[in-house]
């Protein structure tokens, strides 16, 4: 293979690093360096990033759980600080939009009040069973599958897998629907 090639995959790879960069900034909380390039490049080359970025936080998550296992935690005691060690990297991100899209769907009927109560910052009854439901049953699933897993990397595969998966799916649905407003973040 010529040099050319080795230097379109250097340039492609330093691309790639760089927009999941500003795909983790955007997506966490992590104290992350600034950008190279302060100009932002467009949100497709970002959302291209997401899963990348998503696998980046589910490892964040498995190291974590690996910590917890390794210091004799219970498996449900390691699977919560995981998941916690999840919700405090991305700053609750997701965590606030499950219980916005809940309290909408729940307490509205029509696309402008949904859309409406989604807006408020307050948290309803709506919102706060589904976190509930959510945590706990994210909780759950991993110590369960630390328990019962025939591999013992299936777990911390399952946490990176998830985040990856979970982001790719988020990006899918961007392309797939239009966005309810047109002043939203996905509008964009």
């Amino acid at each position: 293979m010529d040099d050319h090639y080795y230097k379109h995959a250097g340039q492609t790879l330093k691309v790639w690093g760089e927009d999941t960069l500003h795909a983790l900034r955007f997506l966490t909380r992590l104290p992350l360096p600034a950008a190279a390039h302060p100009e932002v490049p467009p949100s497709q080359q970002i959302l291209r990033a997401h899963p990348l970025a998503g696998a980046v936080i589910g490892t964040i998550g498995a190291l974590a759980l690996g910590a917890s296992l390794w210091m004799g935690l219970p498996s449900l005691v390691s699977a919560t600080i995981a998941i916690a060690v999840l919700v405090a990297v991305t700053g609750a991100f997701h965590e606030d939009a499950l219980a916005d899209t809940a309290d909408g769907f729940g307490g509205g009927w029509t696309q402008d009040e949904k859309l409406e109560i989604m807006r408020d910052s307050r948290v309803g009854s709506y919102g706060v069973a589904a976190l509930c439901l959510s945590l706990v049953l994210r909780v759950t699933l991993v110590a369960a599958l630390v328990d019962t897993a025939q591999s013992g990397y299936l777990p911390y595969l399952a946490l990176v897998a998830a985040g990856a998966f979970s982001r790719a799916c988020s990006v899918s649905l961007l392309s797939l629907l239009p966005p309810a407003r047109s002043d939203g973040l996905s509008s964009s």
